[in-house]
């Protein structure tokens, strides 16, 4: 679901409700304590926008209700029954989930929706920083290794890194510098462009040299300013691709510390993989298991991810919630209730 939310009247909210033709994913609403928010799709619909420098724990309890009430027509589920959540959330937001199950705990109890009120108990949450699934998906896989493991998380707002012993971390740290940051940088030394779709173009183009991803988002029509404006901004993506990532290498010497091996994880680490294999490849032991090479990896080199039925670009992202669910989650018998 798209992550824009943003507070609404009640005044056209009858519109939404009576749009039966329409999946309730596209006309997603929540009303809690007659505050009522768009969600996703309708959200931007009416204006939102995403707030790339809010903390994600403001938004995510109206997010998580609105995606219950999908899951609940989807899944024909009713409008009361139990819930185990697993909840990943920013290393510098990690400290207020104590305060954000207590706000869950209270919106789950009565909420309303497109579809009606709902009434929901919360009977187990999980909530572990973003990267934890797949530092454990690797201590699966690598349980031999006993010197300390670095993983880097790098995403769309945070890039954060953890240093574990076994299962055990001994360290950790989070920056500002997700995939957000280089694209403020283009959008600072360009006019016009749309920070989502700029978002998605540059990813394409940086992975594939997809120069058709950047053609897609140009804004004239003639075909000789088309060419210009391409290259003016292929031009602008490379020259701004050296400053971000020498942010990121000056903040990896900063607060990485040594370590064995490093499992890469986040949308951000598949697009500037050589970035960081080059940067690691000096820093890190020759493993003879490893092929004597260095003990670099991500989710793809272990056989236990399958193939996620999420967009193109959306697989190292989920991964790691893949991995919340399989491996850190109690798994539960599904009950219907008395």
């Amino acid at each position: 679901m798209s992550p824009e939310v943003i507070e609404i009247g009640t005044l056209d909210l009858d519109n939404y409700r009576h749009q039966h033709d329409l999946d309730l994913w596209h006309r997603s609403f929540v009303g809690v304590k007659d505050r009522y928010f768009a969600i996703g799709e309708l959200a931007v619909r009416l204006g939102a926008t995403q707030a790339l420098k809010r903390l994600k724990s403001e938004t995510v309890v109206y997010k998580l209700l609105a995606i219950v009430s999908v899951s609940a027509q989807r899944l024909d589920l009713g409008s009361s029954f139990d819930l185990e959540l697993g909840c990943l959330l920013p290393p510098g937001e990690f400290s207020e989930r104590e305060r954000l199950h207590t706000k869950l705990l209270e919106a789950l109890a009565d909420f309303d929706t497109p579809l009606g009120r709902f009434s929901i108990r919360l009977i187990e949450a999980q909530y572990h920083p973003e990267g934890m699934g797949v530092a454990h998906l690797y201590h699966i896989n690598r349980p031999h290794v006993t010197g300390k493991v670095g993983t880097i998380m790098a995403g769309h707002r945070n890039i954060s890194c953890y240093v574990m012993q076994g299962k055990q971390p001994v360290k950790k740290a989070t920056s500002d510098l997700g995939f957000q940051s280089w694209i403020e940088l283009i959008i600072d030394r360009t006019s016009g462009y749309e920070f989502g779709t700029l978002s998605v173009a540059v990813a394409r183009y940086w992975i594939g040299n997809d120069r058709i991803a950047l053609g897609e988002i140009l804004r004239h029509r003639d075909a000789v300013e088309r060419e210009f404006e391409l290259e003016h901004l292929v031009k602008v993506i490379k020259s701004t691709q050296i400053t971000y990532w020498r942010s990121i290498n000056d903040w990896l010497d900063d607060k990485f510390p040594p370590v064995e091996e490093v499992m890469l994880s986040g949308g951000v680490a598949d697009v500037l993989k050589a970035d960081f294999i080059a940067y690691l490849k000096d820093r890190l032991p020759i493993r003879a298991d490893c092929g004597n090479r260095q003990g670099i990896f991500n989710e793809r080199a272990f056989k236990q991810i399958p193939d996620l039925a999420v967009p193109d670009g959306y697989q190292s992202r989920f991964a790691d919630v893949y991995c919340l669910s399989q491996y850190l989650m109690t798994k539960s018998v599904i009950k219907t209730r008395s």
